[in-house]
């Protein structure tokens, strides 16, 4: 499975609607965080069995994701595969552990 981004696009999933930004409001920051945004679901998918509607929910309900988003933190340097060892913590404790 692959996502991409796409221009002024909202994906409404269940009872949550969760905007892509558009490619015009888009920092380089921003692009890097949905770009591993998306392959943290991917693996969510292939390593939790989850649908792509429980693995979006759950990425972006989750700890993990607002630490991800926060730009002070610079966790959306990392590898998805780092930052995934951090959300796989998260749901198997409820605690993040950065």
């Amino acid at each position: 499975m692959k996502l991409y981004h796409e221009s002024n696009v909202i994906n409404i999933f269940g009872n949550r609607t969760y905007y892509i930004l558009s490619s015009e409001a888009m920092t380089d920051i921003d692009y890097m965080i949905e770009h591993v945004a998306a392959d943290l679901i991917v693996l969510l998918i292939e390593k939790r069995g989850l649908t792509f509607t429980e693995a979006v929910d759950t990425l972006y309900t989750s700890d993990t994701y607002t630490k991800l988003c926060n730009k002070d933190t610079g966790l959306y340097y990392q590898s998805p595969k780092y930052v995934y060892s951090f959300l796989e913590h998260e749901l198997k404790t409820g605690v993040m552990g950065l």
